[in-house]
């Protein structure tokens, strides 16, 4: 076990001080989320709904709901598998890493604390990793994501750390969605694409997670090419065609739309955010009763998270038109999304 640096007094005594010290002057101000999209009546709602709000969380995601700050650090972490453990081996701190890693699950304060003394002894870059990801885990999306920037920087000129720099930008890309910036998430992506051959299947994820920031900033004719060249590369995965069908709605692309949804529900027949997707596809077809039986079988599914929440709201919405119309035959223009 590692022996806490005598100077002890002088670290940060909680993770929270340490990001206060460490990182006030260099964190972004989150902007505010555009609402563009809400001011064309319900149908214009309907078939502009983005799904960028929700993606960072759906990326995540263990089960259907909300992901946790812990849930996500640990996909964080689980990325770095390969890369990360072997570039830490090589400086012989392999097993430091892995406990600083494992802690990170239990008591992200006290990982960040231990990842800090840790570095302070010597620990490198792999004590400084462990600690961006701590950061993550407490929510302090912005600091460790700066943080995962500066190490995929300096690793550039050591080669032990080379082949973690697309896994930290690709990092660092997700934890500024968290924080509301796709701008700097596009700019982190784009960085870790650099890094890679056309042809790496690591290229797939990082392909999705741009598409993600292009998509909140509604750029939809970008984020589709991403999403198609993630499917090239891994065309069995569901998360792609759910989120290309999304993106194909905002450019009504609709027939197109549907393809992507009925493939995405094939490969998993009980994926909620397919069911929510094909949904609303229908709706806006004036299919409503097989819109129904779509949101209705992902409140069977689940009943949480947003998903569920935004097939609940639809049907609502569609209850209301319906009732208004007074004959049963929907105008296929109710408001829906996935809530945020």
């Amino acid at each position: 076990a590692r022996t806490p640096a005598p100077d002890r007094g002088r670290l940060p005594k909680s993770a929270s001080r340490a990001r206060a010290e460490d990182a006030r002057s260099r964190v972004p101000k989150t902007r505010d989320q555009s609402t563009a999209d809400d001011r064309a009546g319900r149908k214009e709602g309907l078939r502009n709904h983005s799904f960028a709000q929700t993606l960072p969380r759906m990326k995540f995601r263990r089960q259907v709901g909300r992901a946790r700050p812990v849930a996500t650090v640990m996909m964080l972490i689980a990325g770095m598998a390969q890369t990360a453990p072997l570039a830490a081996a090589q400086v012989g701190e392999e097993a430091a890493y892995q406990r600083c890693l494992s802690e990170i699950t239990l008591n992200p304060n006290q990982a960040f604390d231990e990842a800090l003394i840790w570095r302070d002894q010597g620990g490198g870059i792999p004590a400084r990793h462990c600690a961006a990801l701590a950061l993550i885990a407490l929510e302090e999306y912005a600091a460790a994501a700066e943080r995962l920037e500066e190490l995929a920087d300096q690793s550039a000129t050591r080669a032990a750390a080379q082949a973690m720099r697309p896994d930290m930008l690709g990092q660092a890309g997700n934890a500024w969605l968290l924080a509301d910036r796709p701008d700097r998430a596009y700019s982190a992506l784009s960085g870790a694409l650099a890094l890679l051959p056309e042809t790496a299947p690591a290229r797939a994820d990082l392909l999705i997670d741009r598409a993600r920031a292009l998509a909140a900033e509604k750029q939809w004719a970008a984020a589709e090419a991403d999403l198609s060249a993630s499917l090239s590369l891994a065309p069995d995965r569901v998360a792609g065609y759910v989120f290309r069908a999304t993106a194909r709605r905002f450019l009504e692309q609709f027939d197109a739309a549907l393809e992507d949804i009925d493939t995405a529900l094939a490969l998993d027949p009980e994926r909620t955010e397919a069911l929510l997707e094909r949904g609303i596809l229908h709706r806006l077809a004036g299919r409503d009763d097989a819109a129904r039986r779509d949101w209705l079988k992902l409140l069977t599914i689940t009943e949480e998270g947003p998903a569920a929440t935004a097939a609940r709201r639809n049907l609502e919405m569609m209850d209301v038109d319906l009732s208004r119309d007074g004959n049963g035959n929907g105008d296929g223009a109710a408001a829906a999304g996935h809530a945020g």
